[in-house]
């Protein structure tokens, strides 16, 4: 079952890049790193004020 690039899956095309990255460009790693934490953060933040509030429309829903 062949699909992606060449064959290959997302999950190799993934670490193909990391690898690359890491060899390659190893000075830009700390910044895409930070980026990506600071990413996952602000997902997380909109995540939590989103359950927020819908926890407070069903407590809104139950008076």
């Amino acid at each position: 079952m062949a699909f992606g690039i060449f064959g290959l899956g997302p999950l190799e095309i993934l670490i193909i890049v990391i690898i690359v990255i890491v060899l390659f460009f190893p000075a830009i790693l700390p910044k895409l790193i930070k980026r990506l934490f600071q990413s996952f953060t602000t997902i997380r933040q909109i995540a939590d004020e989103e359950l927020g509030a819908e926890e407070k429309d069903k407590e809104k829903g139950q008076k």
